[in-house]
């Protein structure tokens, strides 16, 4: 399986951030409401590196970007596997 440091380099790319933080914006002009909020994710990633399933445990008021979001980390490449894995890891998003 994947180490954690790998783990990390996937979650904090610099791309993979800017597409989570224009899914969180795009929420936040919809609704007009300044929110912040941790989301768990939790990502089935195959062999190939290919995520299968995204799942999020977010508060209610962030539930509009959870769309972006899936999709956003769907595109996302992990590393390769001699089998499918699971991965979690927290985001924190907030109004900078």
């Amino acid at each position: 399986m994947a180490t954690t440091t790998q783990l990390l380099e996937v979650v904090h790319n610099p791309d993979h951030q800017a597409g989570l933080k224009s899914c969180y914006e795009r929420a936040l002009k919809t609704t007009g409401q300044a929110t912040n909020g941790r989301v768990q994710v939790t990502v089935l990633v195959g062999a190939s590196g290919s995520v299968q399933r995204v799942t999020l445990k977010m508060p209610p008021r962030l539930q509009l970007a959870a769309p972006c979001i899936k999709g956003s980390i769907t595109r996302w490449a992990f590393p390769a596997n001699s089998q499918d894995y699971a991965a979690q890891f927290p985001l924190v998003l907030r109004m900078r």
